[in-house]
């Protein structure tokens, strides 16, 4: 099981005891975050498989960006756009597409809240809370200007 040295597991070890772990487990609303060998971070965050999601059209992004913008408190609003998107839309989770994605828009951005790269992945790292669903927000200390510009977003999404 233990590697020669005695101090690291084997692949294959590695492999079985996660294999024990999520043997049979509901992992439908699962965080699991994890550091390996090398340090990199590992992280799983499921979905519920049986909740239907809309597509997002560029016009509704639009909307949605443009209208939640007077609640914004910095670049980091970009951050709660993406993660609201994230679990009520059906879109590709790679925030990298999704920066392409808002670079493209048609915005009426103020000057300060101009997309700079990498932001929405600092937030999100810089915030754990915002690793898990935003409807768990609430019960995860988030910020209370994160809530507010959550709660305005989700008005805006419902009023089309």
């Amino acid at each position: 099981m233990w590697g020669k040295e005695g101090r690291s597991m084997t692949d294959e070890a590695k492999a079985k005891m996660m294999q024990g772990v999520f043997q049979g487990a509901d992992l439908s609303h699962a965080q699991i975050n994890m550091v390996v060998e090398s340090g990199a971070t590992v992280n799983y965050y499921g979905n519920n498989k049986n909740e239907e999601k809309r597509e997002l059209t560029d016009e509704r992004l639009a909307e949605i960006v443009n209208k939640s913008q007077t609640f914004w408190y910095s670049k980091s609003s970009w951050a709660v756009v993406y993660c609201y998107c994230r679990d009520n839309y059906n879109i590709n989770k790679n925030v990298s597409l999704f920066e392409r994605r808002i670079m493209r828009l048609p915005l009426n951005l103020n000057q300060d809240y101009i997309y700079t790269e990498g932001t929405i992945n600092r937030t999100i790292n810089n915030n754990s809370y915002m690793k898990m669903n935003v409807t768990e927000w609430n019960d995860s200390y988030a910020k209370e200007r994160t809530l507010k510009l959550l709660e305005e977003i989700e008005k805006i999404d419902e009023a089309k």
